[in-house]
This record gives structure tokens, C-alpha cells and sequence, in this order.
């Protein structure tokens, strides 16, 4: 047996969920759940529904593992099914995204703009956001989606998805500097 320093051994895990092993699910979800959990946390706020998107996440994945065809890429397919967990989460409560006017992005960053911040800093000024435009910050920054990809998963323009996330830089600008 691999040990889960070496590239395979995911892969390894994937191959024995898909024949049914139940140590092999639980040591996947052991692998994985911090990181999809952050997704959930940083998408919908709340912990109590991030915990349960997780869960319903990781049930959707191990009983549509046969339809993934290459197993290193589970990683990446348990995120996407994560994420649209979220979304479908999301759009269920109808957050508005407000159509504003594109905000040109030609501020140059220079060692003088950074300010040095801690990250739990930064994550409550990134929950008191607004909720279309921290949706779109976590989308584009951090789960690095474009913004075609984010304005079609949420049923908007790309040109939406673009004001609404220098709408977000620009709030978690004045906030950060406020501190």
C-alpha cells in the first residue's frame, strides 16, 4: 500500500471507492474535506450550510464516482460538483447580482498601495461583502474561473461578473485601509 506522500496514492484511493471500499471513502473525504469545506465557507457564509453542502458534495461524488473516467483528476471533479453545490445553494435563495457600470481596472499596484494583513483579517472583510460581489471574488480569485465560466454557471453577463468583482476589490480596498 502507498502511503499519502506519494503521487498515486489518491488515484489508488479512487480505484477502490469505485469497487466499494468504505475505508478508502472515508480516507478520500479525510484528504479532501478541509479544502472543499473553505469552498463552502467562503461561497455561502454560513457554517452550518457550508458543512451541509459538503456533505451533500462528497454523497453526490462517491455515488457518481464510475462516471469519472481518469481517477487523477478527482481532485478537480469533486471541486466542480462542490462549487455547483454552492451555486444551486445560492441561486435557491436568489442573490441579486446588481448589473453595474464596468469599472476600467487600471490601477497599477505598487509596493506603496500593499498593506500588510493578517488572513482572519481578510477573511471578515471578505464576509461582509456584498453577496453577489463575494461570490464572484471567490470565483474568479480564488477558484480561478474566468469570468465566461462564472457568468454562465450563475445565469449573468461576464460583463456583470467583472463589475461585480472590481466592485469587491474595490469595497475590501476601502475596508482593508480603514483598519
Amino acid at each position: 500500500m502507498l502511503n499519502s506522500t506519494e503521487p498515486d496514492y489518491n488515484t489508488q484511493l479512487v480505484s477502490r471507492c469505485k469497487k466499494g471500499d468504505k475505508a478508502a471513502q472515508y480516507r478520500l473525504y479525510l484528504e479532501y474535506a478541509d479544502a472543499m469545506f473553505n469552498i463552502c465557507k467562503r461561497l455561502v457564509s454560513n457554517r452550518v450550510d457550508a458543512e451541509d453542502l459538503l456533505q451533500v458534495a462528497f454523497a453526490k461524488a462517491f455515488t457518481k464516482l464510475n462516471k469519472l473516467k481518469n481517477n487523477r483528476k478527482f481532485g478537480g471533479w469533486l471541486k466542480t460538483i462542490t462549487v455547483n453545490e454552492c451555486l444551486n445553494f445560492l441561486k435557491k435563495k436568489k442573490i441579486v447580482f446588481d448589473e453595474l457600470p464596468e469599472i476600467p481596472d487600471d490601477t497599477k499596484e505598487t509596493d506603496d498601495d500593499r498593506i500588510q494583513i493578517d488572513s482572519e483579517t481578510l477573511r471578515k472583510a471578505m464576509d461582509e461583502l456584498p453577496e453577489g460581489s463575494k461570490i464572484i471574488f471567490n470565483l474568479y480569485l480564488i477558484e480561478n474561473y474566468k469570468h465566461k465560466e462564472i457568468a454562465r454557471m450563475l445565469g449573468i453577463s461576464a460583463s456583470t461578473s467583472k463589475s461585480q468583482y472590481a466592485r469587491a476589490k474595490q469595497l475590501l480596498k476601502d475596508k482593508l485601509l480603514k483598519k
